[in-house]
């Protein structure tokens, strides 16, 4: 059997953004989630910020079976 793991990483641009949603769909796929002002100069680290978290090895239990996810 094949196994597919993913993460989601939300981000909220501007204060029109769902803070709540945001923070559901990251929670929901074991991702990250952050709020950029538009036009924020520091939007780029924040994106790396969540591309070193996405490229961590995690440990994923499933039906008692530990499995790797790189």
């Amino acid at each position: 059997m094949v196994y597919v793991f993913f993460r989601v990483h939300a981000f909220g641009i501007s204060s029109g953004a769902d803070r709540n949603l945001i923070k559901q769909i990251a929670e929901a796929g074991n991702g990250v989630h952050d709020f950029v002002e538009a036009f924020d100069r520091t939007m780029e680290s924040r994106v790396m910020d969540a591309l070193r978290v996405a490229l961590t090895v995690s440990i994923v239990l499933h039906n008692r079976i530990y499995l790797i996810v790189w």
